[in-house]
């Protein structure tokens, strides 16, 4: 009799990892619909674990998938099924299933942590999501381009250090960043530089006053060689992540978006982008800001975000870590639309999205997902959620009606 439940909690404990991946047959989908009518406690349980922080830190792995959705999914059809005569497993069975289904899961992050570390079975399952969703493509990297004041422009690239002269000041490259040092002397006038990015690329760079600015893709700073006069003035366009040199006589101001944000020593994110919902963000983690438009002056505090576009500016509070999730490679979303998922997948995977016929908005998404995977493999982890199905061609990505293949 023990054996024979414990051969049932295998057999469910697959079932279930095979429908949060999106893999199970119509025939194991009906299995494992009978399975959870019979058994006590299943949704109770499922509910638990997928709150769990243990379980929340570990599916971080796999994109933070949305399986209490994938679970209420199943739960609705069953129900609809379920009778007063059905009979339940006892307790016991269920939580050798629960023991089970959670080493299933374990056993899945450790496969994809490998994945992600670069050993040999990556090759094997990268292979395997390229030929279900098409031509893969490879995340962003480091590079950029600066444009000098002459108009001559600098391809940058991670892991190529140099050194190059312009105008009779020396700037650097270092990895990732690029670095402007103080002259000994004061400058009445200073060239302007350019660095801006692609989609598909991001770029650091170090300005003459020691403040520190990281540009996502499809970005660009505008700035002095050295400050002069009274004030530190940059302009930015899409978004950007700053770490503000103190100096309390030389405000230093973000012009975005016929705005200005000004600060003294302070660690903000912008962004700006275009396509973003027409409106400026500017999200403060450190010290404090004061945003200015057309039709308003608002002071901004740790922990707050500002919203402006040409009619109206909101201060609100803010999930800093959201905001500057891509600083630390990261995509991070809270009930964020799919559209918004996509559009960011869009600008750092440098691909076309566009939308089956047949797709329905809105979809919604919560989850944490790295940067630095191939497009297939990101794909597959947000159709863990059940929300949509992918096709990639070239360098065009399909949104389709989510399907159990």
């Amino acid at each position: 009799m023990q054996q024979k439940q414990t051969r049932q909690a295998l057999r469910a404990s697959e079932l279930i990892v095979k429908y949060l991946r999106g893999h199970i047959s119509p025939q194991e989908q009906v299995e494992l619909e009978k399975w959870v009518a019979e058994t006590e406690g299943s949704g109770r349980f499922m509910q638990e674990i997928t709150d769990a922080e243990m379980l929340q830190e570990g599916t971080a792995t796999l994109g933070q998938v949305n399986t209490n959705e994938k679970w209420e999914q199943l739960l609705d059809k069953v129900i609809a099924k379920e009778t007063t005569n059905s009979r339940k497993l006892s307790r016991t069975t269920w939580l050798s299933a629960a023991a089970v289904f959670l080493i299933a899961v374990a056993c899945w992050m450790v496969v994809t942590n490998r994945q992600q570390q670069g050993e040999s079975i990556a090759s094997t399952v990268v292979d395997s999501a390229t030929r279900k969703y098409g031509d893969d493509v490879l995340p962003g990297s480091f590079k950029a381009e600066l444009v000098s004041g002459n108009g001559m422009v600098t391809h940058l690239i991670r892991d190529k250090d140099s050194t190059f002269n312009e105008g009779g000041q020396n700037i650097y490259t270092r990895a990732d960043m690029l670095v402007y040092r103080p002259k000994d002397h004061p400058v009445a006038e200073t060239e302007w530089n350019t660095l801006r990015t692609p989609n598909g690329g991001e770029y650091a760079v170090t300005l003459a006053d020691g403040t520190k600015v990281w540009l996502n893709a499809a970005s660009s700073l505008h700035y002095p060689m050295q400050f002069t006069g009274k004030e530190r003035r940059v302009e930015l366009t899409g978004e950007a992540y700053f770490e503000i040199a103190k100096d309390k006589d030389k405000p230093f101001i973000v012009a975005v978006n016929r705005m200005d944000v000004q600060a003294v020593g302070t660690v903000f994110n912008v962004n700006s982008y275009a396509n973003a919902d027409s409106a400026t963000v500017t999200t403060l983690e450190e010290g404090s800001i004061k945003v200015t438009t057309r039709h308003s002056t608002v002071m901004v505090s740790p922990g707050e975000q500002v919203k402006a576009d040409l009619k109206t500016t909101t201060v609100s509070n803010a999930d800093v870590t959201l905001a500057t999730a891509w600083k630390n490679g990261l995509f991070q979303f809270n009930k964020a639309p799919l559209a918004e998922v996509v559009q960011q997948l869009s600008r750092w995977y440098d691909v076309h999205v566009v939308y089956d016929r047949d797709f329905k908005q809105p979809k919604f998404f919560t989850g944490e997902i790295k940067r630095n995977v191939p497009l297939s493999k990101l794909l597959q982890m947000l159709e863990l959620t059940g929300m949509a199905t992918f096709k990639i061609e070239k360098n065009t990505v399909t949104v389709m009606p989510f399907k159990v293949n």
